[in-house]
């Protein structure tokens, strides 16, 4: 395993410690020859010190204050004492223990490599039909669960169809021939109407599929399944979610609008709009698996559409179709789909098709044949099951293609960087061993601010839970009191859910929900939110910030909105600089957000709220992801903020001894939300050791146990159970010790009030806009994408339309589609290029705006201000070559004008629609989902698809406050109104003047006189959205060799950046190697090579972030690993274990049998805590029968208590079925720390050369 902060209790469950820094090994052996080691080369770990956070630091420049007082120990072993990562290294390859590993590498092998899965065999368990069985329960369980979504696409796919339906009212019972001429054109566009719906609204599949690649790709990984198994099982399961959204769509869209009413022409209709939406649904799925991110896959998804409209037969009759491009229109599902629907209705026996009309001298034809060969499609009835075969077959293709896409086609998710000079030494090592960290002097208090005293009586805090009938409440907070005084570093603890995080939210003003009960004063005086969020700051345990943004910015960013109006540049600028030192964070100033490390994204987040200057200061734990000697520096730096005078609050779970005893005063809660203990700590946590040692039955501490850990020991919130049965609530309420407490609650100075805002709306708006206008430069994927729509478009277009004469109506009636098609074709792409972009951003408001950091009016008009910029410029580009390579009028200056005007305001309208559905919808999905419904209900009523005098009245309100109705009119009537040429009407035969024909084509609806208030309309519209929207390689070498034993747990200890992921990785057989990275050495197990054993079967890698389906339970997640990792399980085989057997036993093993039954859940489903959450991670690739477990950085953002049951657990399985455990960690409490049989030291990442298992 790997781990960052290891507490001694789970360090304990470790058989080895492997140890590095640099890439070379400090140390690799048995845990409980560690410390003599280290004393034989002359480091001794002191008494109150952890032994993992000891090992972090001897290697680093804070090395010599663990030397020994004697050389006697060392000098006539390893001569001088080393100091450095070769150093240690040297130092380790002179030793006994290293020789002892050479040795044992030498020796034959104990195990036999038969005992090892061949690579030769199949590595996916499962039979493939009960593969396939257990992959589409999955699939279909986790789908059915998504109730918000289904339920939303299935009311948008009936609400729709009721609206097409209503909209085309009764066109199709038309029995007059002549009137007949201006309802063909409108029945082709109900129908292309019908078919691309489908297409649009299935964009919304992409962030889910997105979302689960990461699932997919880990399980695959280690063959769960068979991808194809996972690509069937998905297309089965969407085909099903298919049907009842088809019929719902298309039943009242068939019935209202009048087609041929017949059983045969109903089914063939549904079936062919059925197979088409299911087609471009497995297109998407085919550009997920195939598109590094969101952005860049609805760019091609919405390109590929683009392609299939304008070549499926609608914008252009299939004979004008070039050449080049006729390949496209008879591979184009979209084309056989909309001449399926064309010939099952203009060849059906409905009389007014079976009419005869003259078409010249002495020649009769059927008025639907006619009408099919006037807008270029066959009459051949063949096409219809020629359409529905082609689906078909496109759908086997798709699911093939995707098949292929998963299994050869990888994207690996942008992690963090670690750059190797980002910690130099702040101050030269003590000379006297000092354990105290010193840190460079920087004057913090020489900005003015006033301190405050927090107090807080009888504080409660209550939930609901459930609806209707089952709603119930929970009280998670019961009688707190307390009071944080100026210039005290206070620490809120206690076990996972005793409701420390609770209770800091409450304290802070963040609980939005509940009921509050209880007094809270500052200084004496009522609490005033509007003041306190001034005088406050709060750091977040999740690091959110802008990830294009360097630190500098960001820091910048901070001071410059939320420092007082007066502080002066110089000040401002000093601050940062001393922000950055003290957090070590001068070097890696100009990097960044997103090429941060984890513990660098940590320190990032608390120094954008020490910038705010705060009088009192929350920090959700600070030290979550950090090793032990970033987390004391930067628990040092937050010790000096308090001593500065000011008022600091920290939650934390699993301090070391040195972190716990910085801390000033302690607030321990228990579970339930009761409060056990607020006091000081004293001298080496005396006053609290003497408050529980009045409690009889209380062991005392032992002499090198953790103080935080052994107090939380005694109340039961621990690693074990309470030492005494006794209510520690109720004895501290009747305690002298709460009766002092009350003492504290004194009035103190009046807060002054200050301005909701430290600075003027225009300062925020130009900070905000600088900062708009870099993250827009710095996401090329975004701004190069569209920007290759505009000018790939006109490409298309002008390779098509380019040299066209307008002869015939027709032709007319071509390029007024293709006007139509382009300009809403765009519109549509720049809503939905924005959703992913403006999501990823939505997060950093939200946290701004809770630290009361601007206005809203300011973030929204700052990005209105660059979006505008982007707008006109991308509009230009595709306006300057849409317009000349399509042949649009070039004579009349006015016409290319208003063309310009009305598509830049319609592409900022689209994009600031895009950015008004993310602010208000809980999801992207949701906002792709109805930003589809929107776009349709838009284009359906803008008057081309039908004009306003044919629409149903109930809906022409519709059609008035649709901005495409506006920005259609503006652009066709500026094109057409002067043009008298004539053309033939290809259904009359007459001559009809231009301008004429397309004013008859709009009904007479349109009108030259209303260009200009079509405009105004426009950006009246535009300013409406705008107030919905207010009111919201690095190189790696190691040098490294080792080896690991079955049934012992090894910890690997190191700094972030020296290499512990990368070496579990490589022994996973997952570590890419790509540009200057290399790889050389031997990596054996049992002997073999790696290319002889199936490493997916032998080794199980446990990555730091937790990918699950969120909607599935912990037990159906477990269920379905075992039986994919296991598969049918042999009852002869003497090592298989009964399925239910197996995953009740991990279930137990892990602590989770009270949420068996929950929902994994995420960001936006409820479901099991985050500790509980990691469990599962762990204990889900323990399920099959991998005899490695690789663990990096398990213990991530989890308490003590959680750490060290996951590493007692983990070491029970090792144990019990001699399984090799590694893992890595950044800071292990001793009581972890303990659990270890040996430990593997690494220093800074030099050379991966040799990295050697068995």
């Amino acid at each position: 395993m790997t781990m960052l902060q290891p507490p001694p209790e789970v360090y304990d469950l470790f058989d080895n410690i492997l140890v590095l820094d640099k890439g070379e090994v400090v140390y690799n052996g048995p845990r409980t020859t560690l410390p003599s080691y280290f004393r034989s080369i002359g480091y001794e770990c002191p008494p109150r010190k952890d032994v993992a956070d000891f090992l972090q630091e001897v290697t680093t420049h804070l090395g010599p204050r663990y030397a020994t007082t004697s050389n006697d120990a060392f000098s006539t072993t390893v001569g001088n004492r080393p100091t450095s990562a070769p150093e240690f290294a040297a130092a380790f390859e002179k030793s006994s223990i290293f020789h002892t590993i050479i040795s044992d590498l030498n020796k034959p092998e104990t195990l036999s490599p038969s005992m090892l899965p061949s690579s030769t065999e199949s590595k996916v368990r499962l039979h493939y039909t009960n593969c396939l069985r257990v992959v589409f329960l999955r699939t279909w369980t986790a789908s059915l669960r998504d109730i918000g979504f289904n339920i939303a696409r299935l009311v948008q796919a009936l609400v729709l169809g009721v609206i097409v339906g209503t909209t085309f009212f009764g066109i199709g019972r038309n029995t007059d021939v002549a009137k007949e001429a201006h309802l063909v054109p409108i029945k082709v566009s109900m129908f292309f109407l019908a078919l691309t719906y489908q297409a649009l609204t299935t964009i919304s599949t992409i962030d889910t599929s997105l979302k689960l690649r990461h699932v997919l790709y880990k399980q695959s990984a280690y063959h769960f399944f068979h991808p194809s198994a996972y690509m069937v099982s998905d297309a089965v399961v969407e085909l099903l979610w298919s049907v009842p959204q088809l019929v719902l769509f298309g039943t009242p869209v068939y019935f209202c609008v009048g087609l041929y009413p017949s059983v045969g022409a109903y089914f063939t209709f549904v079936l062919v709009v059925y197979l088409c939406a299911a087609t471009y649904a497995l297109v998407f799925k085919f550009v997920t698996m195939v598109s590094p991110d969101a952005v860049l896959a609805k760019v091609v998804a919405i390109f590929v559409i683009f392609l299939h409209i304008v070549f499926s037969g609608y914008v252009t009759p299939a004979p004008q179709i070039p050449l080049l491009w006729q390949w496209l229109y008879w591979t184009n599902p979209l084309a056989w789909a909309l001449r399926a629907l064309v010939l099952n209705e203009f060849l059906s026996s409905t009389p007014l098709y079976e009419t005869m009309v003259p078409i010249g001298q002495d020649v009769w034809a059927r008025v639907g044949s006619s009408a099919l060969e006037a807008y270029g499609f066959t009459t051949n009835a063949a096409y219809i099951p020629g359409a529905i075969v082609f689906l078909v077959g496109a759908i086997l293709v798709l699911v093939t293609g995707t098949t292929l896409a998963i299994q050869f086609v990888r994207f690996r998710p942008s992690m963090p960087r670690s750059d190797l000079k980002s910690s130099p030494p702040l101050a030269p090592p003590s000379q006297t061993g000092s354990a105290t960290i010193r840190i460079a002097s920087h004057d913090l208090n020489n900005l003015p601010f006033q301190p405050v005293a927090l107090t807080f009586q009888s504080l409660s805090y209550t939930i609901d839970i459930g609806k209707g009938k089952n709603k119930t409440s929970r009280q998670l907070l019961k009688g707190i009191h307390g009071c944080f005084q100026p210039g005290s570093l206070t620490a809120l603890m206690g076990s996972t859910g005793a409701g420390k995080t609770t209770l800091m939210d409450v304290i802070a003003g963040r609980k939005t929900t509940g009921t509050i009960e209880g007094d809270l004063f500052v200084n004496g005086h009522p609490l005033d939110r509007r003041t306190f969020t001034q005088v406050s700051g709060y750091c977040e345990q999740n690091d959110v910030h802008e990830e294009t943004a360097t630190i500098r910015e960001a820091f910048h960013f901070s001071a410059a909105l939320r420092l007082p109006s007066d502080t002066t540049q110089d000040q401002r600028q000093s601050f940062v600089d001393d922000i950055l030192d003290v957090l070590e964070l001068t070097p890696r100033a100009n990097a960044q957000y997103l090429t941060l490390s984890q513990g660098e994204r940590k320190r990032v987040t608390i120094g954008v709220e020490l910038l705010s200057n705060p009088s009192i200061l929350f920090l959700d734990e600070p030290t979550t992801g950090l090793d032990s000697r970033a987390a004391t520096i930067v628990m040092e730096c937050v010790k000096r903020i308090a001593e500065s005078g000011r008022t600091v609050v920290c939650t934390i779970h699993q301090p070391s001894t040195v972190l716990f005893e910085l801390f000033d005063k302690l607030l321990l809660l228990k579970t339930g939300g009761e409060l056990v203990y607020f006091g000081d700590l004293g001298p080496q946590s005396s006053v609290l050791l003497e408050y529980f040692r009045q409690f009889q039955g209380l062991p005392p501490m032992e002499p090198h146990e953790n103080p935080a850990t052994y107090m939380l020991n005694c109340i039961g919130a621990g690693t074990g159970k309470a030492k005494i049965d006794v209510d520690f609530a109720a004895l501290y309420r009747q305690s002298d010790l709460a009766v002092r407490n009350q003492q504290l609650m004194e009035q103190g100075q009046e807060l002054v009030p200050l301005r909701k805002n430290a600075h003027s709306f225009g300062t925020q708006f130009v900070t905000l806009l600088q900062r708009q206008s870099a993250t827009y430069w710095r996401s090329p994927s975004y701004n190069t994408s569209r920007l290759v729509l505009m000018v790939v478009v006109p490409l298309i277009f002008g390779s098509v339309f380019h040299g066209m004469e307008l002869t015939t109506s027709m032709d007319v009636l071509s390029q007024l589609t293709f006007i139509f098609v382009a300009t809403s074709f765009l519109c549509i792409s720049m809503m939905t290029t924005s959703l992913p972009f403006v999501s990823q951003g939505r997060n950093v408001f939200y946290r701004e705006r809770q630290c009361n950091m601007y206005a809203p009016a300011a973030h929204s008009l700052s990005l209105a201000v660059v979006e505008l910029g982007y707008s006109v410029v991308l509009s230009s580009v595709f306006v300057h070559s849409f317009y000349w390579l399509c042949g649009l009028d070039g004579h009349y200056t006015r016409a290319w004008l208003w063309f310009w005007a009305f598509m830049t305001s319609s592409v900022l309208l689209w994009s600031y629609i895009g950015q008004l559905l993310v602010f208000w919808l809980p999801t992207p999905q949701m906002a792709e989902l109805l930003g589809g419904g929107l776009a349709s209900l838009s284009f359906i009523f803008s008057g081309f698809m039908i004009d306003v005098e044919t629409l149903a009245v109930v809906w022409r309100w519709v059609y008035w406050i649709s901005p495409v109705h506006y920005m259609l009119e503006g652009i066709v009537m500026a094109q057409y109104h002067h043009q008298t040429a004539p053309v033939v009407d290809v259904l009359t035969k007459t001559n009809v003047a231009i301008r004429d024909f397309v004013e008859g084509f709009f009904n007479h609806t349109f009108s030259p006189d209303m260009i200009g208030r079509n405009m105004v309309l426009l950006w009246v519209v535009i300013g409406v959205v705008q107030l919905l929207l207010l009111p919201w390689l690095l190189r790696f070498f190691i040098y490294c060799t080792s080896i690991f034993n079955p049934g012992t747990v090894t910890l690997v200890l190191g700094p972030p950046g020296c290499g512990k992921t990368t070496l579990l990785k490589h022994l996973a057989g997952i570590l890419h190697v790509k540009g200057n990275e290399q790889v050389s050495g031997s990596v054996t197990y049992n002997g073999c090579k790696p290319s002889q054993v199936d490493l997916s079967s032998l080794a199980a890698y446990v990555q730091q972030s937790d990918n699950h389906y969120p909607t599935l339970t912990v037990k159906e997640t477990f269920e379905f690993s075992h039986k994919c990792l296991v598969g049918t399980v042999d009852p002869n085989d003497p090592f298989a274990v009964n399925e239910q057997h197996m995953v009740d036993i991990l279930i137990s093993v892990f602590g989770l049998s009270e949420c068996a039954d929950t929902i994994i859940g995420d960001d936006m489903i409820r479901g099991v805590s985050g500790g509980q959450k990691r469990r599962v991670t762990v204990g889900e690739m323990m399920t099959g029968r991998a005899t490695t477990l690789l663990l990096d950085e398990f213990s991530n953002g989890l308490d003590a208590s959680t750490t060290y049951d996951i590493a007692k657990a983990v070491r029970t399985m090792a144990e019990v079925l001699e399984k090799t455990v590694v893992m890595t960690m950044l800071q292990p409490p001793p009581e972890v720390y303990d659990l270890f049989d040996n430990i593997l030291v690494l220093d800074k990442a030099y050379l991966h050369k040799s990295s050697i298992f068995g």
